[in-house]
């Protein structure tokens, strides 16, 4: 009786310990794949090109949201990505493209949803229609943006096709590059070879369901 009671007692002492730990868990900082929206790509086939009477878009200084270390440290990322063979699930495998160019009218948009993400707490393409949807206000759309009207009005109109990555949770330029390549959309949006322009823009805000919010923004001529 001794025997079997000492029994009862290890059995329900690992019991206690093993419901303790299971309500340990590490977070590795990983994005839920969740949240990342499959990304669009525009190409704009409405315009007519007359080679002989084309007019040069007019260019006014842009003051950049994003930082001079930050550039740099995204456009790294981004390249070195693109250095590399990648292998974008159902969107084919794409061979080594050539390096992107920082914009700052891309990246000023890309500034701009992210903020928007993260003073309105929401995750999508489209801007929250509300007073941090700057484009959505200022042009008076009375709805939210749409990612292509973002991008002109921060003046980057001279374009053949534009795309936009977004995502939430990522602690670093790396780990949301990371991320997007294994997103068969997200990787062929990063590898597609028409790009050349680029702008990305991180913005944190405490207390919001997932913390970080990035935007990524990408042009071709």
């Amino acid at each position: 009786m001794r025997t079997q009671t000492h029994t009862l007692f290890i059995l329900v002492f690992l019991l206690a310990i093993a419901f303790l730990f299971s309500g340990c868990h590490a977070d590795a900082g990983t994005i839920d794949t969740d949240r990342i929206v499959a990304p669009e790509v525009h190409s704009d086939n409405t315009q007519t090109h007359h080679a002989d009477t084309k007019v040069e878009p007019v260019k006014k200084a842009v003051v950049s949201r994003v930082s001079d270390v930050d550039k740099t440290d995204y456009l790294d990322a981004i390249n070195a990505a693109r250095a590399e063979t990648q292998d974008c699930g159902s969107a084919g495998v794409f061979d080594p493209a050539p390096d992107l160019r920082w914009d700052d009218r891309l990246g000023n948009a890309a500034w701009e949803h992210s903020d928007d993400m993260a003073q309105s707490n929401t995750f999508a393409h489209d801007g929250s229609g509300t007073a941090s949807d700057r484009t959505a206000q200022e042009e008076g759309l009375g709805r939210g943006s749409h990612f292509t009207e973002r991008i002109r009005h921060q003046g980057y109109t001279d374009y053949r096709a534009i795309g936009e990555n977004i995502a939430a949770g990522a602690a670093s330029a790396q780990d949301v590059i990371a991320m997007w390549l294994q997103s068969d959309q997200h990787c062929a949006n990063l590898m597609n070879p028409n790009f050349s322009d680029t702008g990305m823009a991180l913005v944190e805000k405490s207390h919001t369901d997932d913390g970080t919010y990035w935007s990524l923004e990408l042009g071709g001529h």
